[in-house]
Formats: C-alpha cells, structure tokens, sequence
C-alpha cells in the first residue's frame, strides 16, 4: 500500500509543471476566416484567381532565440488547388526602437514549400505596415529564411537578430499578411491584412500548435 500513497506525490508535481500552451493559449495576433478578398479590392485584378483561403491570415505568432526572430503566420488552408501562374507571398511587420520592420517571403505557385525570395526591410516611415495597395518603402537589410509548411497550414519567416540590429526593448505594432501577385498580369496586391496592439517582450514562449 505504500507506493500507491506515494504515487499521488510524484504525479502533482508533474502536473503543476506542464507548460502553458498544453492548457492552451492566446496567439499574439488572431483574425477571423473567411475575410481574405480575392487579393485585393482594385482593379485590373480577376474576379477570381485562386482560393482566397491560400492567403486567408488566421494568426500569428513572434518567438526569440539567442541569436534569431521567427515570425510565424497560420493561414485558413494553404493546401487548395490553385492556379499556376499566382504566386503566394506572406509578411510579418513589427515596430521596434523607432523603426518599422518587415520580414516577407515570395512563394512561386500554390504548393511550393521553398520561397523564390525572402527578405528583411527597415521602414523609412516608421510604418508597421504599408496601407492595401501601397508599397513598402524601406531599406533592405539582408535574406531571411521562409518555408511553407503546407500540412500545417503556416508560414515560418526567421531572421538573424544581428541583421536586424537586435531587439530594443518591447515589440508593438505587430501585424501579419497573405499577399497575392498574378504573374501573368503584373500584378501585386494584399489579401489580408491581421494587426495587434498587443507588445511582445523578446524571450516569452510562443504559443504555437
């Protein structure tokens, strides 16, 4: 009888130890399905070029290491059909320090994993990001690495701190977009666009699943 009046001991420690996110979380930045507008609202855009859900933000996540910021953003189903002559791109913007920064990457067709370019930028406006329709006017700071992960439904954007000039303090003026450009046509426009005020202190834990 002993060890069964002992093992109630060992298991309450082992319960009070498991980590935040297995009693679930709050992503630092969340948007609602379905709000994604056939990449963008103007013109010479198709009525419909692809499946909006490709683009569809419905959250995102910042998390530090030592020496990198990895940007994380969940989209509604990047696994739809698609049409082969759009490419897919997808962002992270923050404010930090007195700068705007962009984290983007550029995907090639609806099912590539690997990016054709992946980029980090310092806004010369202090923007978080730029409004629907305009373009990012910034200074280059050097290749990030991205990778679509298709079965999760997430893209993963992760830069080197020392590129970025490090983390001053607290991050604000989060956002998270799915960008749609039709090769074909020349054309480049956001299809949705998810924004936080909420700060993200470099270091906490993410709440990924």
């Amino acid at each position: 009888m002993r060890p069964l009046l002992f093992l109630p001991a060992v298991l309450l420690p082992l319960t009070l130890s498991l980590p935040a996110s297995a009693a679930g979380c709050e992503h630092l930045v969340v948007d609602p399905a379905g709000d994604a507008d056939h990449f963008g609202n103007t013109a010479p855009y198709p009525t419909q070029i692809d499946d909006p859900a490709q683009v569809d933000v419905r959250w995102a996540e910042l998390r530090t290491t030592r020496t990198h910021l990895v940007g994380t953003v969940k989209l509604q189903d990047l696994n739809p059909e698609g049409v082969s002559n759009l490419d897919h791109a997808y962002s992270m913007t923050y404010r930090n320090g007195g700068r705007g920064i962009q984290l983007i990457a550029m995907f090639e067709g609806p099912t590539s994993t690997s990016p054709t370019w992946a980029r980090a930028w310092t806004s010369e406006l202090d923007e978080s990001q730029p409004d629907d329709g305009d373009v990012w006017v910034g200074q280059y700071l050097g290749d990030i690495k991205a990778v679509r992960e298709l079965r999760a439904d997430r893209v993963v954007l992760t830069a080197e701190l020392i590129m970025l000039g490090g983390l001053q303090g607290t991050v604000t003026g989060i956002g998270a977009q799915g960008w749609g450009a039709n090769a074909a046509a020349s054309t480049y426009g956001v299809a949705d666009r998810a924004t936080t005020t909420r700060t993200y202190r470099p270091g906490t834990r993410d709440c990924l699943r």
